[in-house]
């Protein structure tokens, strides 16, 4: 096993790059160059985070120990009990947004977990300032009416705007990578040739995107190559001048380039200023 120096995180024997954080392991490579067809290879100081990748499990998590969904449902259930009909359903949907937002918000935007809290607080406290008032009103039931349809029309306007928020916000996650094209070769128009995720060792990999994407906007991009059946380990990263406005295919990997590629399945990562832009698995047979 080979430990990063920078960071400490065990890698598995020979690995060149820690999976953690990038840093160079100082294993020696004989070849780490990629065929080029429109670019020059540059620096492999360091390897992209993808921290700004959405990771559901301890986030959710955190999300449900720190949401107004806990203040939302035990206001819901006793508005209910109390024959509150009109706003105890409003109430508890407001609370499943206020889950969603926070996890969206400390997850997806990174804000701070603490600032989290404290917005987590302040919605608590406007549900028992809610419910408090309600209860407090319940003999009037004209009052208590009037003001379950004022706050039903105020939740369904919050609906609608946290329901967009997140919706784009999911989106614009899950959809941050674009679907690498893998080919054999380049079409008369420029476009990939013999579209396959599979190849021999024999055959050159041309790598590029669909037309309908558009151009990279970007002058530099980084390419990561991991191994999908070593736990993604990083076999090798390299950072890639470009032509901004490419369309098509703007590399081959062509046997033998790269030594740690033999038969297996193996996974390629485009960045862009560490925001990661394409990725694609292609298998060696």
């Amino acid at each position: 096993m080979a430990y990063c120096p920078n960071c400490g995180t065990r890698n598995n024997a020979g690995a060149r790059f820690c999976t953690n954080c990038g840093n160079s392991l100082g294993v020696s490579s004989h070849n780490e160059q990629f065929e080029k067809v429109t670019h020059t290879p540059v620096s492999t100081d360091s390897q992209p985070r993808r921290d700004n990748l959405f990771k559901p499990g301890p986030i959710l998590f955190s999300g449900l120990l720190f949401s107004p969904l806990l203040p939302a449902i035990f206001t819901s259930i006793n508005l209910k009990r109390r024959g509150l009909t009109k706003v105890w359903g409003w109430t508890l949907l407001s609370g499943i947004i206020g889950l969603v937002a926070l996890i969206c918000a400390y997850g997806i935007f990174e804000i701070p977990f603490k600032v989290c809290i404290v917005v987590n607080f302040v919605i608590s406290y406007l549900f028992y300032s809610f419910e408090k008032r309600l209860i407090a009103n319940e003999k009037s039931n004209e009052n208590v009416l009037n003001k379950g349809e004022y706050y039903r029309k105020v939740s369904i306007a919050l609906t609608v705007v946290f329901t967009f928020f997140i919706s784009w916000s999911l989106y614009q996650t899950f959809n941050s990578a674009t679907e690498i094209v893998f080919g054999t070769g380049l079409n008369a128009d420029g476009s990939i040739a013999g579209e396959t995720h599979e190849f021999t060792l024999d055959q050159p990999i041309t790598i590029g995107f669909n037309k309908s994407v558009g151009s990279l906007k970007a002058s530099s991009v980084r390419i990561t190559l991991l191994d999908q059946e070593d736990n993604e380990n990083l076999i090798h990263s390299f950072d890639v001048e470009v032509d901004p406005t490419w369309e098509g295919a703007f590399l081959d990997l062509k046997p033998g380039c790269v030594d740690d590629i033999g038969f297996g399945k193996y996974i390629l990562r485009i960045f862009i200023q560490d925001k990661l832009v394409a990725e694609g698995n292609f298998q060696i047979e």
